[in-house]
């Protein structure tokens, strides 16, 4: 591996309450233009390692070569509906690469640190890691 697990920051997670309005603020405020707006319907993922189902809209656009995605929750399922319910609207997470995401989820959990989300869906298989304690945020690894 590179310089540890995480090779590249991918994307920028943030999660709102009302989409639209923030992907306006956001283009208008600041800049950030043509999003793309898709909804999922997550079937086969775990939150808190217990199956379940959540639904979402999100919108995704690039700044260089980082996607920030705005994350909508649909129902009060997922870990992202949860963090809105505690937080409010804000940063949730930092997604990155790594060189083997099935071993990197091996290390991170021989380390102790939890899993909060993962699944497979329509845009791949994904994993949340619970790294607040470690480093003050949730991290994304996808493949």
């Amino acid at each position: 591996m590179t310089n540890g697990f995480f090779t590249q920051v991918l994307q920028v997670g943030i999660v709102v309450d009302d989409l639209e309005a923030y992907m306006k603020k956001y283009e208008q405020g600041y800049g950030f233009a043509d999003w793309k707006v898709k909804f999922y319907n997550e079937e086969n993922t775990k939150v808190h390692q217990e199956e379940k189902q959540f639904s979402i809209k999100v919108g995704f656009t690039n700044l260089g070569n980082i996607q920030f995605e705005l994350i909508q929750p649909l129902d009060e399922t997922s870990v992202y509906a949860e963090f809105l319910r505690e937080h409010g609207p804000g940063l949730h997470h930092l997604a990155f690469a790594t060189d083997n995401h099935d071993d990197t989820c091996k290390e991170m959990d021989r380390r102790g640190i939890p899993i909060l989300q993962s699944g497979e869906s329509q845009r791949g298989t994904f994993t949340y890691l619970d790294l607040r304690r470690e480093l003050g945020f949730i991290g994304e690894i996808y493949k």
